[in-house]
């Protein structure tokens, strides 16, 4: 099965996220979405609060086959400023 990982910094776009994670779901892939802070609850740019599979210290990258960076303000350039998601 393939696997995937879905990477969450505050201030991502919901959308861009969870119908993402809900798309590969029903097509079978291994999708895990993945919080870059020290906790696994994450907030979306509209205020939508939820926990995230796994937090980043958790992650295999390179047992991964797909990578997802949803975008969002200010959760693009969050993701962008974590350095250990930048060098995998």
């Amino acid at each position: 099965m393939k696997k995937a990982y879905i990477f969450l910094a505050n201030g991502h776009e919901e959308v861009e996220a969870l119908m993402v994670v809900d798309l590969l779901r029903r097509a079978g892939l291994d999708i895990s979405t993945v919080s870059i802070t020290d906790s696994k609850t994450v907030t979306s740019s509209h205020n939508v609060t939820y926990e995230a599979d796994l937090l980043f210290s958790e992650v295999e990258g390179n047992l991964v086959d797909l990578v997802v960076l949803p975008g969002g303000i200010p959760g693009t350039p969050n993701l962008r400023a974590f350095e250990p998601l930048m060098n995998m």
